[in-house]
């Protein structure tokens, strides 16, 4: 079951963090070719290394139609979440260390100005020009911050960054997300919840479980990531490989 719900939900996601709609080819039934993936990558990757070199490590919101970036007042956690995970690609695919420093900057950069290291929480943004300016905790940002965690992690095997990822993974904000896939009736009963783990919130979650049970193959992990593929199977799934957002949400294809 869960292999059948892999492929489809790799490929999307990496399809939209990586190259937006334009991932497939026009052509029914070709993909894009490699060496072009690789340039569209780099396209993305590049800037942001450069940007980033010269701007506190911050993340990289948007460009202009000129590839120049688009600066903006916050740093949202999870857009920096996505940055330290493309660079981390940039070194897996080319092995050159100005990834790796770039994306070790980036991931400190989250440790440093974003974690609570004493309460275990994470802002869900910073302001950039504004220092000690920071909101709360959100539980859709806090599932990158394990999806982060566990790429720097990976790439750079300090067991720091493992550190933050199991501490956030054990988070009540994060674990209601696996505890609602055991107990689907809460989603039911409770709007609140049923709002905050719908479908979207609940995929993130489970790329960010996956790729940390890749760094610690532990059972528990896996427990988590069979728990949200049964629930999204059982409760999302709909006819013809239609997905509802919640459980009373508008169909998605």
């Amino acid at each position: 079951m869960i292999q059948r719900l892999l492929v489809p939900i790799i490929l999307c996601l990496l399809s939209f963090i990586l190259f937006g709609c334009d991932a497939a080819s026009k052509q029914k039934g070709l993909m894009l070719r490699p060496e072009l993936a690789k340039v569209q990558m780099f396209q993305l990757i590049d800037p942001r290394v450069d940007w980033a070199d010269k701007n506190n490590n911050y993340m990289v919101q948007t460009f202009d139609a000129e590839w120049q970036v688009v600066p903006t007042g916050s740093i949202e956690l999870y857009s920096q979440a996505r940055q330290v995970y493309l660079f981390a690609k940039g070194y897996d695919i080319t092995q050159e260390r100005r990834y790796l420093q770039a994306m070790v900057a980036s991931a400190d950069v989250m440790l440093d100005s974003m974690y609570n290291d004493t309460k275990i929480f994470w802002h869900s943004s910073i302001s950039r020009t504004k220092a000690g300016e920071r909101a709360g905790p959100k539980p859709y940002s806090t599932s990158f911050a394990i999806f982060a965690m566990a790429h720097a992690y990976r790439v750079s095997q300090d067991k720091y960054y493992l550190d933050a990822a199991l501490k956030t993974w054990m988070l009540d904000e994060v674990s209601i997300g696996s505890t609602l896939a055991r107990a689907t009736q809460q989603a039911e009963s409770n709007p609140a919840i049923n709002n905050t783990w719908s479908l979207n919130p609940l995929m993130h979650l489970f790329e960010a479980v996956l790729i940390l049970h890749d760094a610690t193959t532990s059972p528990s992990v896996w427990q988590d990531i069979e728990s949200i593929a049964q629930f999204i199977e059982d409760s999302l799934m709909q006819e013809q490989g239609l997905f509802t957002s919640s459980r009373r949400g508008l169909r998605l294809g």
